[in-house]
């Protein structure tokens, strides 16, 4: 069994694409749970929604996801506002868990993780090493069949054992001067320019170091 599962970074200011081009990525993946914070993508790509406010949140979301396992589950979490980052090391976790008989040659489905607004969930700051998940996940969860998405509008803002790891880019237009610089550190100096050109629904697309510029379809 080929273990590869990328890990791909969108990022761009609200409004940019960034949504678009992630339900591109994923319309053809087998199975797909979104963390959620903005409470977005249930109603807009009919996913179960499962709110991290409840007193067995993990457990519904092992279901919400069980539920479709022999179709397509596709399913939207919600985080507890202030708890992102503590609910997605557990969602990683659980993840890994949902995945091991990919790890263990038994099955070959592989799942796709958007996380929305990391930086929320996966900050730039140091987590308690207790939270591990998303680091174990950004790190080696190709054995298990993960690919990672992480959306932000704040780039800079996002782990760098993320940022490290992401073998893909779409960069849309960003509002930040810090932001703009972080990415800049990433893809050179002498991109500037492209950078700051960008309109809406427009990116640059980086895979293992190749460069390109293109523009999210029209909407049908």
């Amino acid at each position: 069994m080929n273990k590869d599962a990328p890990l791909i970074a969108v990022y761009g200011r609200r409004g940019s694409g960034k949504t678009t081009r992630v339900k591109a990525l994923v319309k053809d993946a087998p199975a797909v749970l979104v963390f959620d914070p903005r409470d977005e993508y249930a109603a807009e790509l009919s996913m179960r929604r499962v709110s991290g406010e409840g007193h067995d949140w993990a457990g519904d979301l092992v279901r919400a996801i069980q539920a479709d396992w022999q179709g397509r589950p596709w399913v939207s979490f919600v985080p507890a506002p202030g708890r992102e980052d503590e609910q997605l090391h557990r969602v990683a976790s659980l993840l890994w868990r949902i995945q091991a008989p990919y790890e263990a040659g038994q099955d070959d489905r592989q799942f796709t993780l958007v996380v929305e607004e990391m930086d929320l969930g996966y900050p730039v700051s140091r987590l308690p090493a207790e939270l591990d998940g998303m680091p174990r996940l950004c790190n080696q969860g190709r054995h298990a069949g993960v690919s990672i998405i992480g959306v932000t509008q704040r780039p800079a803002n996002v782990s760098a054992t993320f940022r490290g790891n992401v073998e893909k880019m779409y960069i849309f237009a960003l509002a930040w001067g810090g932001d703009q610089s972080a990415i800049l550190q990433m893809i050179g100096a002498e991109r500037k320019a492209q950078l700051i050109a960008l309109e809406t629904h427009q990116y640059i697309y980086i895979d293992n170091g190749k460069f390109s510029i293109a523009k999210n379809p029209p909407i049908a």
